[in-house]
């Protein structure tokens, strides 16, 4: 989209000519290099003395124009560079049809150069038209840029006339257009209510929606601040701690020696320690087969103390079986 500008200038006594040359890029414009973005051009309203002819209308104006006059005034503004030549055209022609009208002579022109820092076209529109207003009053051109003086009766009528028309016309689509603004103004403040009914039922969930998106945002925005401050803190954090770590590394380097040099005394030493655990193994099976040998021997000895008590028993009651087998026959002998 083309940024917006419109300027409005006055020419005085002298300049009309050149500058409808200039917007029209005729005369000695035409052939100079980089005036050749003219698109389109046209004029309206010009007396008859100047019909088809608008050169020759300023030239007039700067010759007859009063001293301390305007000799017209222009109207510079920028056009949309998404229309096409003919669209932008037609844009112009529509200004001109409800700002000028059929009341002033005037000459239109549309430019489109390379625009100088962002590129692109950079298409505008010149408008020029006299102050002097048609009143429908043929006159020549020394008397068309006259201050007006008092006509006669008749010619004073007939202006009123034609004026009070144009003014009637003019009032007629002002109300027209009023009536569509009122029609436009209706429709928005029914939608509008029509939106606060919509938000009274639907409020509540709007809110809800509104709360999660920005709480959505604020965790968004907290989470990339604190991952960039715990970047910026693991940067100080590996800058502060790099004189620890070599310390660190040293001591590890100084404690694999001190394991190295242990597991070289282990390896000295681990031959004694395996004659020591051997001799104390065969110590206990010694003992061991000692106790069971000495178990063993008193339980044979305490046998054998047993087995001589019972054989001295049964040899007590074989003794008294055979007194018992003697007695009987003593008795039947006497």
């Amino acid at each position: 989209m083309a940024t917006y500008h419109c300027s409005v200038k006055v020419g005085g006594k002298g300049q009309a000519s050149s500058h409808a040359a200039y917007i029209a890029r005729e005369g000695h414009y035409a052939e100079r290099d980089g005036y050749e973005d003219l698109e389109a051009t046209g004029h309206g309203n010009l007396p008859s003395w100047a019909e088809g002819e608008p050169a020759r209308f300023w030239t007039a104006a700067d010759r007859y124009e009063r001293a301390n006059g305007a000799t017209y005034r222009e109207i510079e503004i920028a056009l949309p560079r998404e229309l096409n030549p003919a669209q932008r055209e037609a844009l112009v022609l529509d200004f001109i049809r409800q700002e000028i009208g059929a009341r002033h002579a005037h000459q239109w022109a549309i430019h489109n150069p390379g625009a100088a820092l962002a590129g692109g076209e950079q298409p505008h529109a010149h408008l020029m038209y006299s102050e002097r207003t048609v009143d429908g009053i043929e006159r020549r051109a020394e008397q068309y840029f006259k201050r007006y003086t008092i006509m006669d009766p008749q010619q004073l009528l007939a202006t009123l006339i034609q004026l009070s028309d144009e003014q009637q016309h003019r009032i007629a689509a002002l109300l027209n257009q009023l009536e569509g603004q009122t029609r436009t103004l209706t429709t928005a403040s029914q939608r509008a209510a029509q939106a606060a009914n919509a938000l009274d039922h639907n409020g509540q969930k709007t809110a809800l929606h509104l709360q999660a998106a920005v709480q959505q945002s604020v965790e968004t925005t907290l989470h990339d601040t604190l991952t960039t401050l715990s970047q910026r803190a693991e940067g100080a954090f590996q800058e502060a701690g790099r004189p620890l770590l070599h310390t660190l590394t040293r001591v590890t380097k100084a404690a694999e020696e001190i394991e190295e040099r242990l597991q070289r005394t282990v390896k000295t030493f681990r031959w004694k320690w395996s004659l020591i655990a051997g001799g104390a193994a065969l110590a206990a099976v010694l003992i061991f087969i000692f106790g069971a040998w000495l178990a063993a021997s008193t339980l044979v000895s305490w046998r054998s103390a047993e087995l001589e008590q019972l054989n001295a028993e049964i040899a007590q009651r074989k003794a008294r079986l055979e007194e018992l087998h003697s007695y009987p026959l003593s008795g039947n002998q006497g």
